[in-house]
């Protein structure tokens, strides 16, 4: 439609492979981290648009890398772990449904872990507060797209894509 080319990311953790994706000129992706943590995940796409490696592998390394671990420790932890997330940032988001399992006490503690390395990486206030907000600006802006695109014929897509 119009020349462009248009790509729909299902893939867990797409920040791991969002710099090959940008290789081939697709800076777009889906990220499920703006769930629960979006100024880390804002943080990676800035530094992916910018051509800004370092700090992309600073963000990898702190918060992708050990996210995508914790994930492939059980089949279906994607889900548990934005819900863990959200958990961990004081809004809860209820328990996974069956057959998926909620991650264990070890692992939650690992993850807010997890989210204050990347945090701190990602130069923002690790603090509550700041997540919350964050978080509110992304689900305002979503809430704004829906209602300018209301009407439309539409695919289903994540819930949070980030879009240049």
């Amino acid at each position: 439609s119009g020349g462009r080319l248009v790509m729909i990311n299902g893939m867990p953790t797409a920040e791991l492979s969002a710099a090959a994706f940008k290789g081939l000129g697709i800076a777009n992706y889906s990220s499920a981290v703006f769930n629960f943590v979006p100024s880390v995940a804002r943080a990676f796409y800035e530094a992916l648009v910018k051509g800004d490696g370092p700090r992309m592998d600073r963000l990898l390394d702190a918060f992708y890398r050990p996210l995508a671990e914790l994930r492939d420790r059980r089949k279906g932890y994607a889900v548990s772990l934005i819900k863990a997330g959200l958990k961990a940032i004081g809004k809860p988001a209820g328990r996974v449904r069956p057959p998926l399992v909620d991650c264990t006490h070890e692992e939650e503690d690992r993850l807010k872990s997890i989210i204050a390395n990347g945090s701190a990486v990602a130069g923002y206030n690790s603090s509550l507060t700041e997540k919350q907000t964050q978080g509110n600006r992304c689900l305002a802006g979503w809430r704004r797209e829906r209602e300018r695109t209301a009407g439309r014929k539409r695919v289903p897509l994540s819930l949070w894509g980030i879009r240049k």
